[in-house]
């Protein structure tokens, strides 16, 4: 099956979307700026070619796959979520002013709309998977406190219910989870627990953030981006 327009497009300004961000990288996102040359280009191309393949296929389950070990290889380099987060509206952004400047006709916007959408679909992607982990990590703490396994409803992970209404964020060093509602107390305080020693939880709420303490409520990174209405691969009036 023959590329879409689109992705031709993309694949076209693929080479210099890659220069462009190679050479903004120390503004663009600190994880990117401390990375050398070569490991830099390796992420960013490795990015763009997942974007480029999702909208030439709208192939989701390989999309999130992709995302699901960018996540972890960030995890291993010991960079944290919001890291993955920031390098991947970076990458997308650049993207898309690429596109505006050298596409300058009704497709150009059609394509930077979409590159959006896919940047904005991505993060929303790992959001989920970052609510995924710290469910099961919450779990775990859970029964290690207590000998006894958390029914399902609680360990549940929360998802964002709208990506034009995205839920904020309490930022940790290990991850992040959904911020407590306005007027309640996030005060944090340490495990003492034998095992868990790595864990903290609020008193309000008993919610495990784990390898760290919160840094505080961070504004979500998808209000920078268009909202999103329909991804490739969905179908068609289905919102977010």
């Amino acid at each position: 099956m023959s590329a879409s327009p689109s992705a031709r497009a993309f694949y076209g300004l693929r080479p210099e979307m890659v220069t462009r961000l190679l050479e903004l990288r120390t503004s663009l996102d600190p994880a990117l700026a401390r990375s050398d040359e070569a490991t830099a280009r390796a992420q960013i191309e490795a990015v763009l070619d997942d974007f480029g393949d999702f909208i030439a296929t709208s192939d989701l389950p390989t999309h999130r796959a992709f995302l699901t070990s960018f996540l972890a290889k960030r995890a291993a380099e010991e960079s944290g979520a919001s890291s993955a987060l920031s390098t991947l509206v970076a990458i997308g952004d650049t993207a898309v002013q690429v596109v505006q400047e050298r596409l300058l006709t009704g497709h150009g916007e059609e394509l930077a709309l979409l590159v959006a959408r896919v940047t904005a679909g991505a993060v929303r992607i790992v959001n989920e998977l970052i609510a995924d982990e710290l469910g099961r990590r919450k779990a775990l703490s859970h029964e290690l406190r207590t000998g006894q396994k958390r029914p399902a409803a609680i360990v549940a992970s929360p998802r964002p219910a709208s990506i034009t209404e995205p839920t904020p964020w309490v930022m940790t060093r290990g991850g992040a989870r959904p911020a407590a509602p306005r007027g309640e107390s996030t005060h944090v305080e340490a495990a003492t627990d034998p095992g868990t020693a790595d864990l903290v939880h609020t008193q309000d709420d008993d919610v495990d953030v784990v390898d760290g303490v919160v840094d505080g409520v961070v504004e979500p990174v998808t209000e920078a981006i268009p909202a999103l209405t329909t991804l490739p691969g969905e179908p068609e009036g289905k919102t977010r």
